[in-house]
Order: structure tokens, then C-alpha cells, then sequence
């Protein structure tokens, strides 16, 4: 004999929405099951959410460059310079690698705004800097950049001589954070989402519950 429970099945209701916050409420729950659901798709949100990343860079002239390099009329060293690229907020609408360019002569101060990139991307934050350049110099910088998702450590992306890479996070969220609330016969999650405005907050929570539903809708066993 099978008995066939009666599940609740939750409805969503944004209470606040914008381009970088989204606060929405998960209800009716059953009682007991709000905080490790609402832990499930925190940890989903935070690892899981694409995003654009910068991997690395290779200078023309110089082979063999490693994180200490120094670049002839150029303040920073390498390591200081990919420091500053990874804080480049980026939106890429084509394509899942990313190639871009800085072609610069001195003196000058670099910023994000100097890139030159395709149409299909977009630098969110224009006046990030990047590095100083002396009265002399001249660089031609390649920047590579890829989709992915959470942390990647630099050992992932391979090793070529000409190119130094780069500890990757991808993630566009910046916060997410939950409550819940129980009353006598079911609960409701509240969940605050942040993102760095590469994505929109909605569409990242619409992705995580694609994820889920993918990792859930499985055959019922017979």
C-alpha cells in the first residue's frame, strides 16, 4: 500500500526589487523545513550563480612573466596589476571567453575605460584603475577572461609561459541573507539578494531554482 502525502507547494512574492537588490518572501513552508531549504539555496546563489571573470594577461615583450614582473615605465608589477583588473565588473552578451586590450603610450593613468573590448561586452565599473605609466613607456596589454562559476584557483586555467594567470571568482553575488518565519501550521523564508550588478538579482534567483529543479526532477522510483 502507497499513501500519497499532500506536499505545500510555495508561492514567491517580491517585496523589493532593483537593478543590484532583490528582497522576495518563499510561503506557506512546511514547519521545520524553511531554514534548511533557505540554506540550500543560499549555498546554490553563492556557488553556482554565473558569472564573468578575468584569468589572466600577457604583456607584449615578455615571456616568461610571473607575478613579480616588472614592466618597463609601468608602477605596478604584474601581480599588483591583476589585483586591479579582477575588480573590473563585466557583462558579456555572446560568447563564453572574453579577450580584451589595453594599447597605451605614457604618461598616463590606465583605467578600466582604456580597455578595448568587443561589442559584446560591457565594463560596468569605467573608472577602476588599473596602473600608472611613466613618461616613456608603452604597453600592449592582453586581458583574458572566461564564464564561470564561484572560485577557481590559478592552477586550473594551465600554464603558458607568455600568459601569468589568476586566482578567478566569478560569482556576481555580493550578499544573500535569509530569515524565517513560523507560525502554528507552516513557515516563510525572506531572503535579501546582492549582486555587483553584472546580473540582475531576480535572474540570479531564477537560475538558482533552474539548478535546483534540475538536480531534483528525477524519475519516481517504481
Amino acid at each position: 500500500m502507497t499513501i500519497h502525502a499532500r506536499y505545500i507547494k510555495p508561492n514567491m512574492q517580491i517585496i523589493h526589487v532593483n537593478d543590484q537588490e532583490v528582497q522576495f518572501m518563499l510561503s506557506p513552508l512546511e514547519k521545520g523545513f524553511g531554514m534548511p531549504f533557505a540554506n540550500l539555496l543560499r549555498r546554490v546563489l553563492l556557488r553556482y550563480t554565473p558569472g564573468i571573470g578575468i584569468i589572466g594577461l600577457s604583456i607584449k615583450g615578455i615571456d616568461n612573466i610571473h607575478p613579480y614582473t616588472k614592466i618597463p615605465g609601468v608602477k605596478e608589477d604584474v601581480a599588483e596589476m591583476l589585483s586591479n583588473l579582477r575588480s573590473i565588473l563585466i557583462q558579456r552578451y555572446k560568447g563564453d571567453t572574453l579577450s580584451m586590450c589595453i594599447e597605451k603610450k605614457g604618461p598616463s593613468i590606465i583605467l578600466a575605460k582604456d580597455i578595448q573590448h568587443d561589442e559584446h561586452t560591457v565594463i560596468i565599473n569605467q573608472e577602476q584603475y588599473v596602473c600608472t605609466l611613466d613618461t616613456e613607456a608603452q604597453v600592449f596589454i592582453t586581458i583574458y577572461g572566461n564564464i564561470g562559476y564561484g572560485f577557481v584557483p590559478s592552477s586550473y586555467h594551465g600554464y603558458q609561459k607568455n600568459i601569468m594567470f589568476c586566482d578567478t571568482v566569478y560569482t556576481p553575488i555580493k550578499h544573500v541573507s535569509f530569515y524565517t518565519r513560523t507560525y502554528v501550521t507552516y513557515e516563510e523564508v525572506i531572503f535579501n539578494v546582492q549582486t555587483n550588478g553584472t546580473c540582475l538579482p531576480i535572474d540570479a534567483v531564477k537560475n538558482a531554482f533552474i539548478f535546483l529543479n534540475a538536480k531534483t526532477d528525477l524519475p519516481i522510483i517504481k
